[in-house]
């Protein structure tokens, strides 16, 4: 025990044997040094054979200590000056200073926290590392497992849906899909979409602008607006035209008003068959027929066209009268002549 300032409590020198030995059995103490003093050494060995021992510690039990070292003024336990050989295991109760540099030529096992301003060496046996954890550097694009999407590939496939506000691309596609595309959603498209194969909506597609297309196909039932103007090939059926136009394959035609054409025939000779209207003959070497027809009033206006050869006649005039009218020629008919009718009013 020393309590001098720079004084030593124990000190021992020996060249072959041992300078200080202790031992003790049970919780005893081999050798104590103790140093009261603020330059004090509890405890100096010192060696200068080649394999000397300055100070040694030997332990046979589990839990016992080979060299024990405790300060508690808030200094050094234990300072070696130079090199320190453990060949056993190192317990430090709270805090282990190294000055220069510590080479552990073994592993080292810490039951608690190893902190460092920094660590260098291989860390491949680290584990449990978060990744908030890392503040700098990059992944190599090897690290990184082979279904994360990489900017810079020539392709990308997903096996899966795909979700964004907004897919954008310049200078050519934004987005290409090889294969089948599946929208939950709504897809907006801002330019133009392009597809490649068929595209299936399994729903209802709905179009804020314009869609043009080479061809369209399909139930146009829900079409409006549409102009008569667009159509430029086919027939309409006759079973969407309005009941109130005339067909000219009708078996027969009525009309709420008054009908007026330049002109009226009937197919084979026969006249029209409307009311007011018949056939009557003007007979060979006459120049005038009458034509009974209770319709027919001295207001009336009929029309008449003959319906064989008249040779050089034609009808000159028609003169109504009540209940029939005359009909007269430019000449006498070589033959008889067909004619028809219709009284128009």
């Amino acid at each position: 025990m020393s309590s001098v300032p720079g004084g030593i409590g124990v000190w021992g020198r020996s060249d072959t044997g041992q300078a200080v030995y202790g031992l003790a059995g049970g919780a005893g103490t081999g050798v104590e040094g103790q140093a009261n003093g603020s330059q004090g050494r509890g405890v100096v060995g010192s060696a200068t054979a080649s394999l000397g021992r300055g100070v040694y510690g030997l332990t046979s039990q589990a839990t016992g200590i080979g060299v024990f070292a405790e300060n508690s003024g808030g200094g050094n336990a234990l300072q070696v000056l130079g090199k320190a050989q453990l060949g056993g295991s190192l317990t430090v109760g709270t805090t282990l200073t190294v000055g220069g540099t510590a080479e552990i030529q073994s592993a080292v096992e810490v039951l608690s926290t190893v902190t460092a301003q920094s660590f260098t060496g291989s860390g491949s046996g680290l584990s449990g590392i978060p990744a908030s954890a890392i503040s700098s550097g990059t992944f190599s694009q090897a690290r990184l497992p082979i279904n994360v999407v990489k900017t810079n590939s020539t392709s990308t496939a997903f096996i899966g849906p795909i979700s964004a506000p907004s897919f954008a691309g310049s200078g050519g596609n934004a987005l290409r899909v090889l294969g089948t595309a599946q929208l939950d959603g709504s897809l907006t498209v801002g330019t133009t979409l392009k597809v490649g194969g068929t595209a299936e909506i399994q729903s209802a597609l709905k179009v804020v602008s314009t869609v043009t297309a080479q061809g369209f196909a399909g139930d146009g039932g829900g079409l409006t607006n549409l102009s008569a103007l667009a159509l430029n090939s086919g027939t309409v059926s006759l079973a969407r035209l309005p009941a109130t136009l005339a067909h000219t394959n009708a078996p027969s035609t009525s009309f709420a008003g008054a009908l007026a054409a330049g002109k009226y025939a009937g197919l084979g000779g026969a006249a029209l068959n409307l009311a007011g209207s018949g056939v009557g003959t003007v007979p060979r070497r006459e120049d005038d027929a009458r034509i009974v027809n209770p319709l027919c009033k001295r207001s009336s206006r009929v029309l008449v066209t003959l319906q064989s050869s008249p040779g050089t006649a034609v009808v000159s005039y028609v003169k109504p009268a009540k209940g029939f009218f005359d009909v007269f020629l430019t000449a006498e008919a070589k033959s008889p002549i067909k004619l028809a009718y219709l009284i128009l009013a």
